[in-house]
Order: structure tokens, then C-alpha cells, then sequence
């Protein structure tokens, strides 16, 4: 999102913040079409492998109440408020 918002903006804000616009910014200002394309396939390759790592934890007050990783299984939804109620009481 912050390089988008570059893309988009970068040498507005930097004009209105009185900094020198750097040279990268004006890559990217120059060709936005092709600098925001690039942004939203790189950003969806990265949070989508970012997310087949097969974690999932559910954590409360600091504490882990399930971890796939250990289990091997998703947690089911009841057994994750009786650990809550637990914890809580």
C-alpha cells in the first residue's frame, strides 16, 4: 500500500512537505500505470505466500490456546471458547 500510495501521491506529499522529490519516486511517478500494476502482483505473490505458510494460533491474554502447527488440525470453535471460559475464570 505504501508504494502504491507513492505511485499515486509521492510527489504531492513531497511537495507539500518541501523535501526533494528522490529519483526512485519519479521512476515510479512516470510510469504509474506500470509502477501500480507491479505493485498489486508483487503485493498478492508476497501475501499469498505469506499465508500458505499453514499457521493458524489463536492466542488470548497473551496466552496460546490452539496452534495448528502442533496439532495438525484446525482448532473447532467450541473448543476454542471452553480454553477462553478457562482462562478468563
Amino acid at each position: 500500500m505504501v508504494v502504491l500510495a507513492c505511485v499515486l501521491v509521492g510527489e504531492t506529499v513531497c511537495a507539500v512537505l518541501q523535501v526533494p522529490v528522490p529519483g526512485w519516486m519519479k521512476d515510479l511517478h512516470s510510469n504509474k500505470f506500470q509502477s501500480a500494476m507491479m505493485t498489486y502482483v508483487f503485493g498478492n505473490f508476497i501475501s499469498t505466500n505469506a499465508l500458505n505458510t499453514g499457521a493458524f494460533e489463536v492466542f488470548f491474554d497473551g496466552d496460546l490456546i490452539s496452534s495448528k502447527l502442533s496439532t495438525g488440525a484446525l482448532p473447532k470453535i467450541d473448543v476454542i471458547f471452553k480454553a477462553i471460559r478457562d482462562k478468563s475464570s
